[in-house]
């Protein structure tokens, strides 16, 4: 599963779950790719990478 499928696919589990009680503003997205460091998502930008 590509990085964006997964963020795709954790965010709809959370969006379902939730329900009326979701928000981006909420969520705090960390990763990390082998060989770097951890990435930070702010919640405006998990927004579109969910929407977009």
């Amino acid at each position: 599963m590509e990085l964006n499928e997964a963020i795709k696919f954790g965010i709809h589990i959370l969006k379902e779950y939730l329900g009326d009680n979701f928000a981006y503003e909420r969520l705090i997205l960390s990763y990390v790719k082998k060989g770097d460091k951890v990435k930070t998502v702010e919640n405006h930008e998990i927004k579109e990478l969910y929407e977009g």
